[in-house]
């Protein structure tokens, strides 16, 4: 976008679309007119784009004395496939310092 067209050179700038509108605008990316409809991805670029995500970490699983490495995952999600427990679980345990099932303790850092 030009810099004639940004903040409030924008003639949509300060509006706000009536519900009508929004609900028009969605119906007509709906089904078969949505750019990605009937296209399916392969197993190995859902991998990439989860591994690549811009909010994906690397998590560390150790045992619950922290000096015991056990296992990396690209990801909390994928930490929770292969270990069984909820990925909120584990993500709030990650954000309080909290093992998990008083066995396991996972970090977002590699500990030394």
């Amino acid at each position: 976008m030009s810099e004639t067209r940004k903040g409030s050179n924008n003639p949509m700038f300060g509006k706000e679309l009536s519900l009508e509108t929004k609900n028009k605008l969605s119906v007509a990316k709906q089904g078969i007119l949505h750019p990605n409809f009937g296209k399916t991805r392969s197993a190995e670029i859902i991998h990439l784009m989860r591994v690549n995500h811009s909010r994906t970490m690397t998590v560390y699983q150790y045992t619950s004395d922290k000096k015991t490495f056990v296992a990396k995952f690209d990801s909390i999600r994928m930490a929770a496939q292969l270990t069984g427990i909820c990925r909120n679980h584990i993500s709030l345990c990650i954000k309080q310092g909290r093992l998990v099932q008083n066995k396991w303790f996972f970090s977002l850092t590699p500990l030394t």
